[in-house]
């Protein structure tokens, strides 16, 4: 017969059987903005401000205990209706992404990325921070990690951006045409090395470390490196589905996840976080 201490215990490793994560647990200290439309952190349950398209209320969406959109309380809401993003939360603090403006608000897609919910950008929508201080950020590393799926027409065209600091420097993006790369401006660009793909959704990670720009898809790192700096300080907005260059739009994507970091990650941070992100997007 078991002891008593062995019971419980079985009944505790029992109870954490599908049991969720957060994966930005341990690197608050780190981030700088992240939003998402699952739990990122324990205990905080902000994900979305909606707006309904019918008479244009808004509503406060979160997440779930066990880590997702809170779909239900977002069909209440929107109804035989649209919603769309009025503001993204930061899980982390204050930096919201924030589109006061309808026509430029990106749809809430409950099915956008593998099924999951995300938010769709088709053209000119965008969804901004407030000005942000960046104090140290290229001293002490910046990582930008987005789960984003570019749709049919996406790669084709002008450049596809996935997000910008200020008006454009650096701008993430993927490159145009036949290219259909990862790329990185700032001041002049640099092209990775993944061709991606329309309609297949992708965890991308840019960081600078050393003054060095760099690329991870998926995980895997790109040989391509970029080493033009930029400057440490300045308090200026980050952009989902930047405009910074003339006709440079997120056009036809998705976007379920984003996180900026402040201080570079370490590889065992960088790959703990990698292998969550990826499941949490449906990526194998």
């Amino acid at each position: 017969m078991p002891s008593l201490a062995n019971g419980l215990g079985l009944s505790m490793a029992r109870s954490n059987i599908g049991g969720y994560t957060p994966p930005l647990d341990g690197l608050a200290s780190k981030v700088l903005t992240a939003w998402a439309a699952f739990r990122l952190f324990t205990g905080n349950a902000e994900s979305l401000r909606v707006r309904e398209s019918g008479a244009s209320t808004e509503a406060d969406i979160g997440t779930l205990a066990a880590g997702g959109f809170d779909t239900t309380a977002f069909a209440t809401h929107v109804g035989a209706g649209n919603g769309f993003a009025a503001k993204a939360y930061d899980q982390n603090g204050s930096n919201d992404f924030v589109q006061a403006t309808a026509a430029t608000q990106p749809q809430v897609n409950l099915t956008g990325i593998n099924s999951k919910p995300s938010l769709t950008f088709s053209g000119a929508q965008k969804i901004v921070t407030p000005a942000l201080t960046w104090t140290t950020v290229f001293t002490d590393g910046f990582e930008f990690w987005v789960l984003a799926k570019f749709g049919s027409s996406a790669l084709t065209g002008a450049d596809c951006a996935i997000g910008a600091r200020g008006n454009y420097s650096p701008e993430f993006y993927c490159r145009a045409g036949s290219q259909s790369k990862p790329a990185i401006w700032t001041g002049v660009y640099s092209r990775f090395d993944t061709t991606l793909v329309a309609g297949t959704t992708y965890l991308i990670r840019f960081y600078y470390h050393g003054g060095v720009w760099r690329c991870d898809v998926n995980g895997t790192t790109e040989a391509t490196t970029h080493t033009v700096g930029i400057s440490a300080t300045s308090s200026v907005p980050f952009t989902l589905g930047s405009d910074g260059g003339t006709g440079d739009y997120l056009r036809s994507g998705e976007i379920s996840g984003v996180i900026l970091f402040k201080q570079a990650l370490t590889a065992g941070e960088a790959s703990a976080l990698t292998t969550a992100l990826k499941t949490l997007g449906g990526i194998p």
